[in-house]
């Protein structure tokens, strides 16, 4: 690949995936909250439980950052993966129906569900997203999967792991598997958990947001009310944030819960992109090109016609065929281990959900 075809694909990676991780702000959107009401405790990131003994042994020779007892915590959703196993007789009976004329769109006319991410310092999955796009409808579908959310756990039981929250699963995969296949892990254990089959991936690193924002030279952001933690304070209004400043605002994790961080995220990067849509001199063009190039923390295996026809459809799309959903509150809770762990239960019902939301 020539150095304009990367740079080329480095734009529309961030194009495209920012675009994405925008929706929530731009359209219709159900916001939830776990059905108690109660704040999540300031945790490290990372659940690992079982039985087997040698597992105490394990968790000594793990970073800190992939250790956390949650507990006995109880899953309730039987895995996707051995439904379909029941299912089996009853789809071989169902009869074929041969698809329609396929309308084409930016020259394509498939379907293709692509899993995005975004990475915190802990090598944890901060921000889990899921996307259907679909070229025949210019239909995109997006669904906010919650890293809390406590499951079965597939491909570390030789490491004693068999439960845990869905955001570590990226972790396990990179510190067991080798670096790249954080993302490929994660997606396993959704396809296993939920019964979504992922096509590509894409992750995002969100250290590396900041050196976007100040190529672009900063970014300008209003608030509704004042935001705050142990270290920083945001207040109410109009507010210049450079790189390392938004960042900091996105990381917020004290006094509210994790559904108020991922909306100060969408917050930043809203902001980044309408600065980027506003024009930007050619300088500040450049500069972020740069930033682009010299990012290599950025993961995907999007090849360069999907990213063309991302782009493409992105300008096309009309926003009322944007539809994106969170899981309601009354399919999961809360729940506090007795080691003091806060995750969230799905119920049986969120496997469908998510399905159905991806694919309406």
């Amino acid at each position: 690949m020539t150095p304009i075809d990367t740079m080329r694909k480095r734009h529309l990676i961030l194009f495209f995936c920012l675009l994405l991780a925008l929706l929530p702000s731009a359209c219709m959107v159900q916001t939830t909250l776990p059905s108690d009401g109660s704040t999540p405790l300031v945790l490290t990131p990372g659940t690992l439980v079982t039985t087997n003994p040698e597992f105490y042994e394990l968790i000594k020779s793990l970073p800190t950052e992939l250790v956390e007892e949650a507990g006995g915590a109880p899953i309730l959703i039987t895995p996707a993966a051995l439904q379909s196993e029941s299912n089996s007789e009853a789809t071989e009976s169902t009869t074929t129906i041969s698809p329609a004329a396929q309308t084409e769109v930016c020259g394509r006319s498939d379907a293709l569900t692509l899993l995005i991410l975004g990475i915190d310092e802990h090598a944890q999955a901060d921000a889990i997203r899921l996307a259907r796009i679909d070229f025949s409808k210019s239909e995109i579908n997006l669904v906010a999967i919650p890293r809390d959310f406590f499951v079965s756990v597939v491909g570390f039981e030789k490491y004693g792991i068999e439960k845990g929250r869905i955001n570590a699963t990226f972790g396990y995969g990179e510190y067991f598997l080798g670096a790249g296949n954080g993302a490929k892990s994660l997606a396993e254990n959704l396809a296993y958990n939920f019964g979504v089959e992922i096509d590509h991936k894409f992750v995002l690193h969100l250290d590396e947001i900041a050196s976007y924002i100040d190529a672009v030279g900063g970014v300008e952001v209003t608030l509704d009310a004042p935001a705050s933690d142990a270290r920083n304070y945001f207040p109410a209004g109009v507010n210049e944030f450079d790189g390392e400043r938004a960042v900091a605002f996105m990381r917020i994790r004290q006094y509210d819960s994790d559904f108020r961080r991922i909306d100060r995220q969408t917050i930043v990067l809203k902001a980044l992109l309408e600065k980027v849509r506003s024009g930007l001199s050619p300088t500040k063009v450049l500069s972020l090109i740069v930033a682009l190039l010299n990012d290599d923390s950025t993961q995907s295996d999007l090849t360069l016609r999907d990213l063309q026809s991302f782009y493409c459809l992105s300008q096309q799309i009309d926003k009322q065929n944007i539809h994106v959903r969170e899981i309601p509150s009354e399919m999961f809770h809360s729940y506090i281990t007795p080691g003091g762990g806060w995750v969230l239960i799905p119920h049986a019902e969120v496997p469908d959900y998510i399905r159905e939301s991806l694919t309406p």
